[in-house]
């Protein structure tokens, strides 16, 4: 009974290994008073920013809206549709420039490894951007450097362009990763308990 008792737990065990990732990389960055904060789930890059206009300090402190983001170095970006985007207020679909300078995104004539996408959200915490690769993008990393472009009440760029990286990238477990050891070490402690 034991040993068939020991072959159901291993099969269950290796079931939910084989169906949750074990570790997620996560990049973090905090610059006057905004937060953004990067996670990976598959080909999915998921960035949240934590804006709350009440909170910005500095030459962002009259910002209320972002207009701009770019991620670069983020592999070989090659066309438009290599990287979806999934944002808040209009911004959304593929790349509709390369490069963030100072005046938005430039125009699709160059600047490969350079996405950017406009839109328009209103600040908030929560705001989440959703990165998804094609599959034929080579060699994305998860540690993009990152653009933004902020804009105050008339429409003006608010302060400087963010453009930094998105931190070290540290390995977070996942929650399913996290029940799944818990269940194996209550699952030991049961069989221990048994055989006494």
């Amino acid at each position: 009974m034991t040993s068939m008792l020991r072959s159901k737990l291993a099969s269950i065990v290796l079931t939910f290994v084989g169906l949750a990732p074990l570790t997620a990389s996560a990049g973090l960055l905090t610059f006057q008073g905004a937060t953004f904060s990067s996670s990976w789930a598959g080909n999915t890059m998921n960035l949240q920013i934590d804006a709350d206009p009440a909170d910005l300090t500095g030459d962002w402190a009259s910002a209320l809206t972002i207009d701009s983001i770019a991620i670069n170095d983020v592999g070989a970006v090659s066309s438009p549709s290599d990287i979806f985007l999934a944002g808040p207020g209009t911004f959304g679909g593929n790349i509709n420039g390369w490069g963030l300078n100072a005046n938005g995104c430039q125009a699709l004539t160059g600047g490969i490894n350079h996405p950017c996408w406009t839109g328009s959200a209103n600040l908030a915490d929560g705001m989440l951007f959703s990165f998804t690769f094609d599959s034929g993008v080579a060699n994305y990393t998860d540690t993009p450097h990152l653009k933004v472009r902020f804009l105050d009440e008339s429409g003006k760029k608010a302060g400087s362009l963010l453009s930094m990286d998105l931190g070290p990238s540290v390995q977070v477990p996942e929650p399913g990763s996290l029940a799944l050891l818990g269940f194996g070490l209550l699952s030991l402690v049961g069989l221990r308990r048994r055989r006494v």
